[in-house]
């Protein structure tokens, strides 16, 4: 019987393995497409927990903000939660641990955005969840129109954009 020796992590595993994951993953369609949203809270690619709208709504502060958004290069005005809140109560007591240094973004339709652990719990991040300035859905963004929603990362600080490595997933 031949014996095999275990396959060393690559760099990109290795620094998988110190990583949050942030996964939003959209369980329905149609019109409670926003209700029925969730997002999934992973720690090193084990599930933490999952929360939706209707979840985060019942138990986080709502606020609506106003921002110079960058992927529409205009004023826009957002209902949101801060994202520390949210981070908070997905991943609880885990957040604090100092091993953990990167947190990933992952989209609905598979964009990444990486950023470290401290630019993501710094005040001014929200994560916005309705659009104040459409009606019944979001502005479409960049030249392939892509639908920010269900949730969309938002800064509200003068020097948060993903030029300073915050996230805008």
């Amino acid at each position: 019987m031949a014996t095999t020796k275990p396959k060393k992590p690559s760099g990109w595993e290795r620094r998988a393995l110190g990583t949050v994951l942030i996964m939003v993953i959209l369980l329905a369609c149609g019109a409670a497409r926003a209700e029925a949203a969730t997002l999934e809270f992973t720690l090193s690619a084990n599930s933490i927990k999952s929360v939706n709208l209707t979840d985060l709504r019942q138990t986080l502060p709502e606020h609506s903000i106003e921002i110079f958004d960058p992927h529409h290069r205009k004023r826009k005005r957002y209902r949101a939660f801060a994202l520390t809140d949210v981070l908070r109560l997905g991943f609880g007591p885990s957040l604090s641990k100092q091993a953990y240094t990167e947190a990933t973004f992952v989209a609905l339709d598979g964009y990444t955005s990486v950023s470290s652990r401290e630019q993501i719990l710094e005040n001014g991040g929200f994560l916005a969840f309705e659009d104040l300035d459409m009606t019944g859905g979001w502005e479409p963004i960049g030249r392939h129109h892509a639908d920010p929603g269900p949730f969309y990362i938002v800064w509200t600080g003068a020097n948060q954009s993903t030029r300073n490595g915050f996230p805008w997933p």
